[in-house]
């Protein structure tokens, strides 16, 4: 994380680094002095430290890196604009992805300073951002039959009314992330809607569609309750990749299938109970046969 200012003078982001790793030993590694976004890297980091303390209970280390989590949260605040973050400050770019990401880590900060230390003013500032995100969130980012996925520095479509179903990553995976990171309950009539459309263009339960595998996919239908969905991906799909060399983050969220859903996802989750019995046994087999 870089605690002084960045190539773009921010404090708190985090560069993209490449490592080259033998053996599980990590060799060497480098950065560019560049990284994706902003807002996106500060708000997982965020939810992490939230769920760790939630597991464990272990406020020392989060104690002694106190200076850091001030700089996360002060980042995400400085990249607030509308009640929206760019992704890079002075973009004017803001991803429906990165957002709603956002809102969960800014309720996870919520959470550790309400908890963990008593900072009123900071405290206040973090739960008055969280409101700010959802007080206009469906006027702004609803069309009335999908989400924009990306809004210019006036909280207008990027890309005017375009939807374009046919493109994964761009359009179609970031209709699923308000409902993921819980912008949006699963029962909301516009998750329903959206997922539903997913489920019609893309056959997703096979993985057959691209190039990367997306296990993220099957994580919002766990949250929507599609039980048979979910079990024909753990029956086939899932199989596509397993002995290919699943990437780590697939296997987290595939292991987040299989146990029940994280503080943090559970914020407008609370009645979400994914007690599924013999699939959250199989499911783990599968991921840790990909280790």
């Amino acid at each position: 994380m870089n605690a002084e200012p960045d190539i773009n003078g921010s404090v708190g982001t985090i560069y993209d680094y490449q490592a080259y790793v033998q053996r599980r030993d990590v060799i060497s590694e480098s950065h560019a002095q560049s990284y994706d976004s902003a807002d996106s890297y500060a708000a997982v980091f965020l939810i992490l430290l939230w769920e760790y303390y939630d597991q464990y209970r272990d406020a020392g280390i989060l104690d002694a890196n106190k200076e850091k989590i001030d700089q996360l949260v002060d980042l995400l605040l400085s990249l607030q604009t509308g009640g929206y973050t760019e992704t890079i400050q002075g973009s004017g770019i803001k991803y429906l992805m990165d957002n709603a990401e956002v809102y969960c880590g800014l309720q996870c900060a919520f959470r550790l300073y309400d908890t963990l230390w008593a900072e009123e003013n900071r405290t206040q500032m973090i739960a008055d951002a969280v409101s700010l995100f959802q007080y206009d969130f469906e006027c702004i980012w609803w069309s009335g039959e999908y989400y924009y996925c990306v809004l210019n520095g006036n909280n207008q479509p990027y890309f005017g009314e375009e939807m374009d179903w046919e493109k994964l990553y761009e359009f179609a995976v970031p209709q699923l992330f308000p409902v993921i990171f819980a912008i949006e309950t699963p029962e909301d009539e516009k998750s329903r809607q959206v997922y539903s459309r997913f489920c019609q263009q893309w056959n997703w339960t096979t993985m057959e569609y691209d190039d990367q595998t997306w296990s993220l996919i099957v994580y919002a239908a766990a949250i929507m309750e599609d039980y048979d969905s979910v079990d024909k991906f753990l029956e086939t799909g899932i199989m596509n990749f397993v002995f290919m060399g699943m990437p780590k983050l697939e296997n987290a969220f595939c292991i987040k299938i299989s146990v029940p859903l994280p503080f943090s996802l559970r914020i407008n989750h609370s009645s979400q109970q994914t007690q599924w019995g013999a699939r959250h046994y199989k499911c783990l087999f599968l991921v840790l046969l990909s280790l």
